[in-house]
């Protein structure tokens, strides 16, 4: 060994080991790191395993809970459905009954004034153009035609003696009885 002094292999293997040594604890450094890291990435997924759990379960009570609702919720409609249908069916039992008394009435005044012998007025009436008659009682045409629109001009009213009397169209022109025209409805 030629050049070389006494204590120099002694020191560079001196050193060797210290670098050794160092890196054997930086390498035990980074194993403990890497456990560590290891443990927290199994503690994560652990916790996201049971969060995944939670989460399908939460979500199919709720899935079967807005189900329910949602029956429950049909239900009722179908059951207001049937009462509104009920309802309706009564409402228009009541109207029908209420639109005859009423027809059967205004016959029974029409023929009531339309009779000579009870109110002195002729069997035989002359009409006119005129809703006079119509007006005073405060009714409209359409509501005595039954809900067929008409106008004053279409359907003439009595005007002979009456006190509703307007202008005559012709004195001879004759119809019969109110009784008798209103039948047809």
């Amino acid at each position: 060994m030629k050049g070389k002094a006494p204590g120099v292999d002694k020191l560079t293997e001196m050193i060797t080991a210290a670098v050794v040594q160092v890196l054997q604890q930086e390498l035990e450094q980074v194993k403990a790191l890497c456990l560590l890291n290891m443990e927290k990435l199994q503690d994560m997924v652990n916790v996201l395993r049971r969060r995944i759990v939670e989460t399908e379960r939460s979500s199919s009570q709720e899935t079967t809970r807005l189900t329910e609702e949602v029956v429950r919720l049909h239900r009722n409609i179908v059951d207001i459905e049937n009462k509104a249908g009920h309802f309706t069916q009564v409402n228009d039992s009541k109207y029908n009954q209420l639109w005859q008394l009423n027809t059967d009435t205004a016959r029974a005044l029409l023929d009531k004034v339309s009779d000579g012998s009870s109110t002195g007025i002729q069997t035989e009436l002359c009409w006119t153009r005129s809703n006079t008659i119509v007006q005073s009682l405060g009714i409209t045409s359409e509501e005595i035609f039954l809900g067929i629109p008409i106008t004053a001009a279409s359907y003439p009213v009595c005007c002979s003696k009456s006190p509703w009397a307007v202008r005559p169209v012709c004195e001879s022109t004759k119809f019969p009885r109110l009784s008798s025209f209103f039948a047809k409805f």
